[in-house]
């Protein structure tokens, strides 16, 4: 009885998941150059209330962009292995 409930509801989720990612669409907005060390975004946060995303940045600081213009508003360094933004 349990083995027949674990697989009903695997395929439940294997039915409804392509259907909740259909709900997103991503399409590409902009190509900001980020100052510091050549690398990636660590962590991403967006704060919707001021329109403002924080990077944190590979190695050493956070950038903060402006999402309304694209512009990079600062750039704070010597923040030592940035793993994550409050």
């Amino acid at each position: 009885m349990v083995r027949g409930f674990v697989w009903t509801g695997v395929l439940a989720a294997t039915l409804i998941a392509p259907a909740m990612a259909d709900e997103y669409q991503f399409q590409k907005v902009a190509t900001i150059e980020l100052p510091g060390g050549k690398g990636h975004g660590d962590i991403v946060t967006f704060d919707t209330s001021s329109q403002l995303l924080y990077v944190s940045m590979p190695n050493d600081g956070l950038c903060i962009v402006d999402a309304r213009s694209n512009e990079v508003v600062k750039y704070i360094q010597n923040v030592p292995s940035p793993n994550g933004n409050d």
